[in-house]
Order: structure tokens, then sequence, then C-alpha cells
């Protein structure tokens, strides 16, 4: 098996994945939710061509409001699906007291549709969507620690 890494700004970066045809292509594409206490965080998408990486888009997630952090570790690894009616999919994230969702627009930035606000400040989240009512639009599960004290998990369902 062969390792590949690729630079971003500058940088060689890693962090929590997932796939998911970003472009639309038929090919299987690696999203990356990377976030380290030394670098900004980046959210950022690349396909193979020819045997190496090639950066497709990125976008610097904003920065937490509460504090004006932005070097915080991701809480939960990115999910990728239609979530909306959109032609695109979407890649939803989860960084501390916001859940953030992107879109692919055919141009090196990544789009951000949205920002929804949540309390959870730990790193104990998750996130996942499902087509409940099989409209073809995903439904969004997050799974958050409502007090880290006592490590109660909540999961919340948002409707469309």
């Amino acid at each position: 098996m062969t390792t590949y890494t690729i630079q971003v700004d500058g940088q060689f970066r890693d962090g929590l994945t997932a796939i998911g045809d970003i472009n639309g292509d038929g090919v299987l594409d690696v999203i990356v939710h990377s976030e380290t206490p030394q670098f900004e965080a980046r959210l950022y998408t690349y396909t193979y061509a020819n045997g190496s990486p090639i950066l497709l888009a990125r976008n610097i997630p904003p920065a937490n409001p509460l504090n004006n952090s932005n070097n915080i570790f991701p809480t939960a690894s990115p999910v990728f699906g239609r979530v909306s009616s959109s032609d695109f999919p979407s890649i939803l994230i989860v960084r501390e007291e916001q859940l953030l969702s992107y879109q692919y627009d055919g141009t090196t930035t990544l789009a951000q549709q949205w920002t929804f606000p949540h309390t959870d400040k730990s790193a104990i989240t998750s996130l996942a969507l499902f087509d409940f009512n099989g409209d073809g639009v995903a439904e969004i599960i997050h799974g958050m620690n409502l007090n880290s004290a006592s490590s109660m998990l909540a999961l919340r369902y948002l409707w469309k």
C-alpha cells in the first residue's frame, strides 16, 4: 500500500476524513477536516489523478464566535450527503459550538451554505445522515455531550 500526502496552503496536513464523489465525476474523492494547535483549521477535498493527489477545493472554517479561536481540534469526522434539494451534496462538519455545511460548486473554494449553533464544547460528538422519510434528502443526526462533567449524551434530530 502506498501512502499519499498533499500540501494545503503550504503545509502537509491530515485530519478526520470521509469519502464521497464531491465533483460528480463518478470517482470517490477525499474530504478532510484538519485542525491542530499549530495551524488554522482547514476543510479540503482532493481527488487522485494519474496516481497523485490533486486538491479540488478548500475553505477555512470560521473561528469560534465565543473565543475567536480557529485552532481547535475537530470533534467529529465530516459527513457527506444530500441534505437539501440542491444538485450538489453537502459536506457537514462539527466544530466547537457550530455545525457547518459546505458545498463544492466547481471552484477551488468550498462554499459555506449555513451555520447552526450548538452548545457542545467537548470532543464527544457525532454526526450522521439518514433519509428517514425516503424523500431523497437526508436528515441530520447530531449527537452531542450536553454536560461534560456527567458525560450526558443527547441526540438531536434536525429537520429540513
